[in-house]
């Protein structure tokens, strides 16, 4: 015959159980939320995606977000120790936006090495070639990137920069609307048509122009930038700090180029052009 079992201690070794059980979730609790949790670094392949992607908008590589994106494959490729074309050409784009146009350039052309049937070195070559005066240089590499990849658009646009560089007008006009076509929703393409059409006096057409680029990506600064310069110029004060103080939002960096930029000239010494650049991003603080 079993013994009864005492109803009292039968009570004391569940609460017992269940206080030790308490303690061990609460131990398990307690390191859980002192465990770092850190998620896996991004792989080299990963960031070459991410930074393709932002070239597409931004291909020179002149926005900080673009430029962070690139900076990441140049430094883990080096870390690694991996020399491809498509890190040589990250590579030679951070050298680019350095001012080091001579390294940029030996870089560009390592990339054409590992790969010669691809077009973006060819292009990012033409443009630091550009950047040197190095024109009849330039249009070369750009000739060779549009052959190589005769649908895209972005080396009939820069051929369009050289040409306006070079006073040909016309001919510019002409490779600016073959990227547009190639590439009709390109912010670089709508609003570098836009930067033509203004020189070429047509400032009409120049705001259509930057407003398609807006259309295309509503949080691109440089459109934003275009436009407050052709407000400017058109002596529209409130338009060009709206617009203005929109493009340093986005891209800080457009404040020192409003510094320099002529366009500006005809509202340098409003006090509402003189708030932003010192730092007044805000359309309330221009006192308008």
């Amino acid at each position: 015959m079993n013994a009864r079992r005492n109803p009292t201690t039968h009570r004391i070794a569940w609460a017992l159980a269940a206080g030790a059980l308490l303690i061990a979730m609460g131990v398990a609790l307690l390191r859980e939320s002192n465990r770092t949790v850190t998620a896996p670094a991004p792989s080299l392949e990963q960031l070459k995606l991410d930074m393709f992607a932002a070239l597409e908008d931004d291909p020179n590589a002149w926005q900080t977000r673009t430029r962070t994106a690139v900076e990441r494959v140049a430094t883990l490729a080096e870390a690694q120790g991996v020399r491809t074309a498509e890190t040589r050409y990250a590579l030679a784009l951070r050298l680019m936006g350095e001012g080091r146009h001579a390294e940029s350039e030996a870089a560009y052309h390592e990339a054409i090495a590992l790969r010669p049937d691809w077009a973006r070195p060819y292009n990012g070559l033409g443009i630091v070639l550009f950047r040197q005066g190095r024109t009849e240089e330039a249009y070369r590499a750009f000739e060779r990137a549009k052959d190589l990849e005769p649908d895209w658009g972005r080396p009939y646009n820069d051929l369009a920069v050289l040409l306006r560089g070079l006073g040909r007008l016309d001919e510019a006009r002409e490779m600016a609307e073959l990227a547009l076509e190639l590439d009709p929703d390109s912010v670089a393409a709508h609003n570098n048509y836009g930067n033509l059409l203004k020189e070429m006096g047509d400032l009409e057409g120049a705001e259509r122009a930057y407003h398609r680029a807006i259309e295309s990506d509503p949080d691109h600064p440089s459109p934003r930038y275009n436009l407050a310069c052709l407000h400017s110029l058109r002596g529209n004060l409130d338009l060009a700090l709206a617009r203005l103080s929109d493009a340093i939002d986005r891209e800080p960096a457009f404040r020192g180029e409003a510094t320099r930029d002529p366009d500006f000239d005809p509202i340098r010494d409003e006090p509402g052009f003189i708030a932003l650049i010192e730092g007044h991003n805000s359309v309330n603080e221009t006192g308008r």
